[in-house]
């Protein structure tokens, strides 16, 4: 997320200006805080949107079911038992759901933006249902805290070592830009109180 919040400073000082009127004059924020943020969480949605942590998810059909083929394909019957691999990636990456998806926007999930994309099933961030990552509340809460910590002490910008685009290499499994990530961290001079 530091990669995105680099290539969009609006996106960076708006986050900043969240974290400094939550936290008034204090150097660290609560975790209790941290974690209702809105706008922070919606940049670690959206972060989990274009980068998901796999391209792909296995689930177990429970009941028969029919799925509808498009563009006059026909239709799929799952049986309980079969499985079925979803196209993480692919869905949040769909211009009907994600218009503009190669761009980092994390006011898509403001206002129950999340609510919604995990109503219409185009959300797997963690996954979903019993079976999603045990782990994401703790996971979620530690990254904030740190986020919230480098984006109050430094600006991070794009390195010229950093190529341009969000280009995954093919050729590893889970995201990773291709040529990696290069990132100036400049300190800020002071704590700003909105």
């Amino acid at each position: 997320m530091s990669c995105q919040l680099g290539r969009y400073p609006g996106c960076q000082q708006r986050l900043l200006e969240e974290l400094d009127r939550a936290g008034g004059d204090s150097e660290l924020l609560d975790l209790d805080a941290l974690i209702e943020l809105p706008y922070l969480s919606a940049c670690f949605n959206e972060s989990l949107r274009m980068y998901p942590g796999s391209g792909w998810a296995s689930k177990t059909c429970t009941r028969d079911y029919e799925l509808q083929g498009s563009h006059k394909a026909e239709s799929v019957k799952l049986r309980p038992g079969d499985n079925v691999m979803i196209p993480v990636y692919g869905l949040h990456h769909d211009p009907d759901y994600y218009p503009e998806p190669g761009e980092f926007r994390p006011e898509r999930f403001l206002d129950d933006g999340l609510k919604r994309f995990k109503q219409q099933g185009v959300f797997l961030g963690f996954g979903n249902g019993p079976r999603q990552c045990v782990g994401m509340r703790l996971g979620l809460a530690m990254a904030k805290a740190a986020l919230a910590v480098i984006v109050q002490r430094f600006q991070v910008k794009i390195n010229a070592r950093t190529p341009a685009g969000n280009h995954l290499d093919p050729n590893i499994f889970v995201g990773v830009h291709k040529g990696g990530i290069w990132l100036d961290f400049e300190p800020r001079l002071t704590k700003r109180i909105s």
